[in-house]
């Protein structure tokens, strides 16, 4: 699942539709949604990543390099506690 989120991190669209959807790219998700359930959790954990991210680095966002390291980093600490 893992690499299922940060798969839709780094996809464009995703962001799009997270950031400022549209009806066509609303539409395409909803498909996504309906035609493979089993992603909901990865979508939804991805969607609640995103937004903490946009409201955490509204003025000051780091470079795409840095925030996927800093994913791999929080998901690498989950994916291995202690």
């Amino acid at each position: 699942m893992v690499e299922e989120i940060i798969d839709l991190l780094e996809d464009p669209n995703f962001k799009i539709w997270i950031e400022s959807p549209n009806e066509f790219i609303d539409e395409y998700w909803q498909n996504i949604l309906r035609e493979f359930p089993e992603k909901k959790e990865s979508i939804d954990k991805a969607r609640a990543i995103l937004q903490a991210i946009n409201t955490e680095f509204t003025f000051d966002f780091p470079e795409e390099e840095e925030v996927n390291r800093m994913l791999r980093k929080i998901f690498y600490q989950i994916s291995n506690p202690n």
